[in-house]
């Protein structure tokens, strides 16, 4: 996509997305809001949390059109779009290789994102839903290796998905109460602030590994939540067997996440999330997350931003085994000049098993079981604020017992 299709469709679009990194005045908040962003021009009001859904935004009309459109009797509703292209670059070991002489590199073109939904609220504001599908996910089949049961040392070869087939994120409905918002439905896992926030707000074209790994996930259950002025809760149950999935047991797995607000652009917050019932058996797990994010006001013409999260986890590998202990962080930094132009930095480590190499390591959906250090640099270009920008990250990522790997993504991202 070049950047004059890029332009024109930022010039169509039909409302805005979420507002951060690109307005250093505004408070980056802790959660997307499920009942959509507030148009550009509205006066800035505290959006502190996804906890529970906004009231809804004042009705804006410009010359492009309405931004959202009346539905029922008493209801609204907002289309959206996030696209993301991506050029990527890879130069990694492959698997089970620990020679430098093996490295070898990769470069695509890719679609990373294209989530496209709708937003909005029934019954006087009392009622918000949010459904939201990612085509980008299905992608053509490819041929794979199994293996066949029952007969030693035999394959066959057979078309298999690249990742999953299910293009369905969110579907949830919230009904709206003073002290508490309930919600039903699937919507992301509270662990980790980058992981249940928004890709258009990123600071870089992807989470930090660390928020990749324990965070970024969907399950099917019940949130009951609110955001206040300074201070936020959720209370939270879930399946706990992933995205678009019926559970197949009675264990389920809980979370709390709580949210404070000290001062205008900050936020502190923690976060568990464990297995209720059945804690025995393979794939028993528990989190302990806290995250901290402040987005400054503007000195002169730059602001700055310092965001870091911790997250120690233990998982079990198999039934009836010990807990395997794991953690990791990231700190990373931000200034920008003219709400244009954004800089940024970002260390990681990740240890998948506390120093033990080798002995069950900790890798709940990835393969790492090597302890690893991660070196970012970013530059972000905003044309649009984050509805409209281009990033480019470098990553360094130095494993303890393979080769070094260098990533390079340059990224194209529309949202509104």
């Amino acid at each position: 996509m070049d950047l004059c299709t890029t332009l024109l469709l930022a010039a169509l679009a039909a409302g805005p997305a979420p507002e951060a990194g690109g307005d250093a005045g505004v408070p980056a908040p802790a959660f997307e809001p499920d009942a959509g962003a507030k148009p550009p021009d509205v006066p800035a009001v505290a959006e502190p949390s996804q906890l529970s859904p906004p009231k809804p935004a004042p009705k804006v009309e410009t010359e492009a059109g309405p931004r959202e459109l009346l539905v029922g009797l008493s209801g609204v509703f907002r289309p959206f779009l996030s696209v993301q292209t991506w050029f990527f670059y890879d130069r990694f070991p492959p698997s089970g290789c620990s020679a430098s002489d093996c490295v070898t590199s990769f470069s695509t073109f890719r679609f990373r994102r294209a989530e496209m939904g709708l937003t909005g609220e029934l019954l006087d504001g009392k009622l918000a839903y949010k459904a939201t599908i990612e085509p980008a996910r299905l992608l053509e089949f490819v041929d794979k290796t199994l293996k066949v049961s029952g007969t030693p040392n035999a394959t066959v070869v057979a078309k298999q998905p690249q990742q999953s087939s299910s293009i369905l994120n969110d579907l949830l409905a919230t009904y709206l109460f003073t002290a508490v918002d309930i919600t039903a439905g699937q919507f992301r896992v509270p662990v980790s602030w980058e992981g249940y926030n928004s890709s258009a707000r990123l600071l870089f074209p992807e989470r930090a590994l660390v928020t990749r790994i324990y965070g970024d996930r969907r399950d099917i259950g019940l949130r009951l939540a609110k955001t206040f002025k300074h201070f936020g809760y959720g209370v939270f149950l879930f399946n706990g067997a992933g995205q678009n999935n019926l559970d197949v047991n009675n264990g389920k797995d809980a979370a709390v996440r709580l949210e404070t607000y000290p001062i205008e652009g900050m936020i502190l917050a923690l976060a568990y999330y464990g297995s209720v019932g059945l804690r025995a058996d393979k794939g028993a797990r528990d989190f302990l997350e806290a995250d901290f994010r402040y987005q400054s006001q503007k000195v002169g013409p730059v602001s700055f931003l310092v965001q870091s999260e911790f997250i120690r986890g233990w998982n079990r590998p198999e039934t009836n085994a010990p807990f395997n202990p794991s953690y990791g962080f990231y700190v990373a930094a931000a200034a920008t000049a003219l709400d244009t132009v954004q800089a940024a930095v970002r260390f990681t480590h990740f240890d998948p098993s506390l120093g033990r190499e080798g002995a069950g390591a900790f890798a709940p959906g990835v393969g790492f079981n090597s302890e690893v250090n991660v070196y970012e640099a970013g530059l972000n270009w905003f044309i649009r604020k984050d509805e409209v920008k281009i990033q480019a990250s470098y990553g360094f990522f130095d494993w303890k017992t393979v080769p070094a790997e260098h990533q390079v993504i340059v990224s194209n991202q529309l949202s509104f």
